[in-house]
């Protein structure tokens, strides 16, 4: 825990990334610290440009623990959270191994695998809930579970598979508030219990991400598995696949994804690497109940193939991690530096933006350049004075390069690249 919690306090120092959807929530957490309720749309309203708001789902328990961050002094202290999020899920790692391989040499292969994995330095860098996602559910108690649930909705399957196993009254209460604190938030934010699932995909459709189709899904999930875990640990765990409570919750989470596609939805890289993320104790488990009988150095030089198998995609994330943080940085003078009128750039780049140039509530002061593309509106219809835009393709999709090709009156900004 102490390597995983000094390489994240460096790389917080030298490389800080919190990712867009930690700042739309840092946005929020600002509002709620300062006792208001923080609104994300008016009257339900998700497909009108000239109204900007951050393109994610309010999650109740993030928002919670950023406002408290807030409330702290903001600032460093959502470094220092961060950090404390993801030291509790590599102790929790490292409890699962113990308890999954019945010894410490599995807890401290299980905690060191977890805890400097390119996937979970990166998650932990920027925030996402799916740190204390993974630190809750490698607990394996139901009301670990039903917790879990405020963090991440495919929470409630993992409850549900825990709950079959030990019945838990406090457990199913605390599953039951989860579950209704999804739509209540979007009532009080946005107008409508339903509203995140209908603007999702008209974010996908106004703004195409990277992503596969409902028949690829599977595939593509098990292509990241092998990347993720590594082929060792892979094999090691589909061999004693039993052995892993979270088996039944995690083939429901990706058959909820591939459903979720075909509605219109889409599919990131990290929503199903911390799938394979929270299999890594029960795999080193499985990998030492396998090597058990090969001899203490064979067994060795196994475990330590399984170990840089899982590492592979250092080389890429640690790219990935550099190259968001000078762009952070570059939105950071944008930020700081003013603009007059209204700002136009992509949705995921606007809260760095507004948390740098002190702006609350970004709803009049923005306006979503693909959104603005995909609705056929022109920015001297919006009041917008500036474009900015990031030449790599998550933030300048196909449909609004060919519409900054044409003169349309206000001056463009370029900005480096985000790989």
């Amino acid at each position: 825990m102490l390597v995983s919690c000094a390489l994240l306090a460096v790389l917080e120092l030298v490389f800080p990334a919190p990712d867009p959807d930690y700042c739309a929530h840092m946005l929020w957490g600002r509002t709620v610290a300062g006792g208001g309720i923080p609104r994300i749309s008016r009257d339900a309203m998700f497909d009108d440009c000239s109204i900007y708001y951050p393109d994610t789902v309010p999650k109740p328990a993030q928002l919670l623990l950023v406002a408290l961050a807030e409330l702290a002094g903001g600032g460093a202290a959502h470094a220092v959270l961060r950090i404390l999020l993801a030291a509790s899920a590599v102790l929790a790692a490292a409890y699962a191994g113990l308890r999954a391989a019945g010894g410490p040499r599995g807890a401290l292969t299980a905690g060191l695998v977890t805890g400097l994995h390119p996937v979970f330095v990166s998650l932990a860098l920027g925030g996402s809930p799916s740190i204390p996602f993974l630190a809750l559910l490698f607990l394996s108690t139901p009301l670990s579970c039903s917790a879990a649930a405020f963090l991440r909705p495919e929470g409630a399957a993992y409850a549900a598979v825990a709950l079959l196993r030990k019945r838990s009254a406090s457990a199913v209460v605390l599953l039951a508030a989860a579950l209704l604190s999804w739509p209540a938030l979007n009532l009080l934010m946005a107008g409508s219990a339903a509203w995140s699932a209908r603007e999702v995909i008209y974010v996908v459709s106004a703004m195409p991400f990277p992503t596969p189709g409902p028949l690829g899904c599977l595939p593509w999930a098990a292509f990241r598995g092998l990347l993720v875990a590594g082929p060792v640990l892979l094999a090691s765990l589909l061999l004693r696949i039993r052995n892993w409570p979270h088996a039944p919750a995690a083939g429901i989470h990706l058959v909820i994804l591939c459903l979720s596609l075909e509605a219109g939805s889409l599919a990131l890289p990290r929503y199903v690497d911390q799938i394979f993320l929270l299999s890594i104790p029960w795999a080193v488990a499985a990998l030492q109940e396998v090597t058990g009988r090969l001899g203490r150095c064979r067994a060795a030089a196994i475990t330590w193939l399984a170990v840089a198998g899982a590492m592979g995609l250092w080389i890429e994330t640690a790219g990935t991690i550099v190259s968001e943080s000078l762009l952070g940085r570059e939105l950071d003078r944008i930020g700081s530096g003013g603009f007059e009128g209204r700002l136009a750039a992509n949705e995921l780049l606007i809260p760095r933006i507004a948390l740098s140039a002190g702006i609350n509530d970004p709803s009049a002061a923005f306006v979503a350049l693909d959104r603005m593309v995909y609705e056929g509106r022109e920015p001297s219809d919006l009041g917008v004075g500036r474009i900015v835009v990031c030449t790599h393709g998550i933030y300048l999709p196909a449909r609004t390069a060919v519409w900054l090709a044409a003169d349309h009156g206000v001056p463009v900004d370029t900005i480096a690249p985000a790989r």
